[in-house]
């Protein structure tokens, strides 16, 4: 994939994605976070002016990950929908003709606190849905980075956090940038969605940041 990050963490071989998902070939596996499917639509009911294309968008971006990286698998680290309130006809619609065009994919999703509160995911989506984590090959796939029973101890892939680097030109001028963050133990992924917003990763010692700008991962 043009403009995708090789990345050697744990042991394990993997690529950042300039979408923004992280591919594990060894797994055949491609792991987003944060999806937020129909979060505008929430919004909107609320009365709040949002755009109206974010879903719309968010399926389109997944169709070109998954023509990027033939893998058998794509795992959703939680947050796949925003809400119960999500789970419009228009939605739940978008995804079942999503689905259909990726019938020879296994989804699994870990669910997430906002999936959590939207309730049971209906059996028509065409997906199994995890709680708390998962462990492969010694590494846990989680929501968050809280620790789980039995997997104390274990490096941990996860979202939640919806990282971005603040980075500072000489200009005074600022950018927000979704990034990866990379930790010793811990690998975050940036938030997959259209219509999410980001928290500071700072710097740290050990900590390894890589933006996503212009079609590339780029470290930082």
């Amino acid at each position: 994939m043009a403009g995708a990050q090789p990345l050697s963490w744990q042991g394990h071989r993997w690529w950042l994605d300039p979408q923004g998902a992280l591919v594990w070939p060894a797994r055949s596996a491609v792991l987003v976070a944060d999806v937020h499917l129909g979060k505008a639509r929430t919004f909107r009911r609320l009365g709040v002016p949002v755009p109206e294309s974010t879903t719309r968008e968010n399926f389109e971006r997944l169709d070109r990950l998954l023509a990027c990286w033939p893998a058998r698998q794509l795992v959703v680290l939680g947050d796949l929908f925003h809400s119960a309130d999500a789970l419009t006809p228009e939605v739940l619609s978008a995804w079942q003709a999503w689905r259909a065009r990726h019938a020879d994919r296994e989804v699994l999703l870990v669910t997430g606190n906002h999936d959590q509160r939207a309730g049971p995911m209906p059996p028509q989506l065409g997906m199994t849905a995890v709680a708390d984590t998962l462990v492969w090959s010694g590494v846990q796939l989680s929501h968050d980075d809280a620790p789980v029973p039995g997997a104390a101890g274990r490096p941990v892939v996860c979202g939640h956090w919806h990282p971005v680097a603040c980075l500072r030109g000489r200009a005074h001028d600022r950018l927000r940038l979704p990034c990866f963050v990379v930790d010793p133990e811990r690998l975050v992924l940036p938030s997959f969605g259209a219509f999410t917003g980001g928290h500071p990763a700072q710097a740290e010692p050990g900590r390894l940041r890589f933006v996503l700008a212009a079609g590339q991962v780029m470290p930082v």
